[in-house]
């Protein structure tokens, strides 16, 4: 059966000699996994950039609820980025963000509002020139709730987790009050705090669900801000 949708690329592995298994975060059918070939050939009519960590598409696709793998027939950019994939710092932090979203869904379960959280973020992240260095953290706090484990207040994070920190109540109120309220304050944060709320945030997700494990980028993102 043919099925329209919006999807967020999240990775893509090698398959054979020019095909790629891709990873996508799609808006009717949670995440799924298409095998696409001929990606990586000359005369392929699948751009290879189609598939970089949270490219915002249009597809097209073979559904079938009973098989792991679906195929594309039709991908298309839905949002032009401009400046995430040249970006250095940002593609860091979707990097760290596409793997994160892909462990918290699960495959075949829809999540409409994480979805349209994960895909206003990226469009927020792409577009903002200066202090976007917080918002992976303000992706952390704010996909707690349509996965059912916010917690009442920020103390709660590392009372919860047991992570000793140097964190003042002042810079965390700052932190956790800007993300409710949607400033600017986040860019305030020191490369040391904002590791800090990352670690006690990740750790608190690591507890609440089944299956988050270890994050490989996150030294990718930890380089960065050292």
């Amino acid at each position: 059966m043919l099925q329209k949708t919006k999807a967020i690329s999240l990775s893509y592995i090698r398959y054979k000699e020019s095909s790629i298994i891709a990873k996508f975060f799609t808006e009717q059918f949670g995440l799924q996994s298409f095998v696409v070939n001929g990606v990586r050939s000359p005369k392929s009519k699948m751009p290879a950039g189609l598939f970089q960590p949270l490219q915002l598409l249009d597809i097209v696709q073979y559904f079938n609820e009973k098989k792991e793998l679906h195929r594309l027939v039709e991908i298309k950019p839905a949002v032009a980025l401009i400046d995430l994939p040249f970006n250095p710092v940002k593609s860091a932090i979707a990097i760290f963000s596409a793997e994160l979203v892909s462990k918290v869904i699960r495959e075949g379960q829809a999540n409409p509002k994480l979805f349209d959280l994960v895909w206003n973020w990226v469009i927020a992240l792409d577009e903002k020139k200066l202090k976007f260095e917080s918002l992976h953290l303000f992706l952390i706090w704010q996909m707690l709730q349509p996965l059912g484990i916010k917690p009442g207040n920020w103390q709660d994070i590392f009372e919860d987790t047991g992570i000793p920190g140097s964190l003042s109540t002042d810079d965390g109120n700052v932190f956790f009050g800007s993300i409710e309220k949607g400033n600017e304050a986040l860019h305030s944060l020191s490369n040391s705090n904002r590791k800090l709320i990352m670690d006690a945030l990740l750790a608190y997700m690591q507890k609440h669900l089944e299956g988050l494990g270890k994050l490989n980028s996150i030294s990718i993102l930890k380089d960065v801000f050292r």
